[in-house]
């Protein structure tokens, strides 16, 4: 699960963890957030599909948000670095676009990536979408 890649309050980082804890998931020790970098998020900035609203000071500022909640928690961070020719690549060959939902759908396909980068070009089930 990818926060950093989507606009996400700080508060709904803890409804997702007490949702986890109360349907029984497995207990989240880590959680990757995408990291960009200045010139990253200047690239994608100029994506008008990506919807970029906020500076990157913003960013940097509700990342950390993100990450001193979820240390707080218990849970280990592992920042992943996004390069957007390689994300606008990906998310656009499974028919997502450069917007929240296809950030996140891309950090969660990089992560699980990071031992199997076969799974970046392998079909996509996302089941909030309706067209597979």
């Amino acid at each position: 699960m990818t926060l950093g890649s989507h606009q996400t309050t700080v508060n709904s980082v803890t409804d997702i963890l007490e949702e986890f804890e109360r349907e029984k998931y497995a207990v989240v020790r880590a959680m990757s957030i995408a990291w960009y970098s200045p010139e990253a998020w200047r690239e994608l900035a100029t994506i008008p599909e990506a919807r970029i609203d906020k500076s990157y000071t913003d960013y940097l500022r509700d990342n950390a948000s993100i990450e001193w909640e979820l240390a707080a928690s218990g849970i280990r961070i592992e920042r992943v670095a996004i390069d957007i020719i390689q994300m606008t690549a990906c998310c656009h060959r499974h028919g997502y676009e450069i917007d929240g939902k296809g950030r996140a759908a891309y950090g969660v396909m990089l992560t699980v990536a990071r031992d199997d980068p076969s799974v970046l070009n392998a079909p996509v089930r996302d089941d909030t979408r309706e067209v597979q």
